[in-house]
């Protein structure tokens, strides 16, 4: 989907596999990473990401509810397509 709407797929995995972003996505002159969860977990490795390489904002894409966390914007899966 990411593909479709003109996103170059980038991914995030450091050396010792303890932090992994799954999309990582150029939009506005900025980097946003994007986190896919199945549910409504926590997300450390999108909070260590924003922490370490201090990007404004983050999307977790979630099986749940629209919402705001933070510097991060909740989005159920279905509303990925409008990114």
């Amino acid at each position: 989907m990411l593909v479709k709407l003109g996103y170059p797929l980038h991914y995030y995995k450091t050396e010792n596999s303890s932090m992994e972003i799954e999309f990582i996505i150029e939009k506005d002159g900025g980097v946003i990473p994007v986190e896919v969860k199945a549910g409504n977990s926590d997300t450390p490795s999108l909070n260590n990401f924003l922490s370490r390489f201090k990007s404004k904002y983050g999307l977790k894409v979630i099986d749940g509810n629209l919402g705001v966390s933070e510097n991060k914007l909740i989005l159920p899966h279905f509303m990925a397509m409008f990114l």
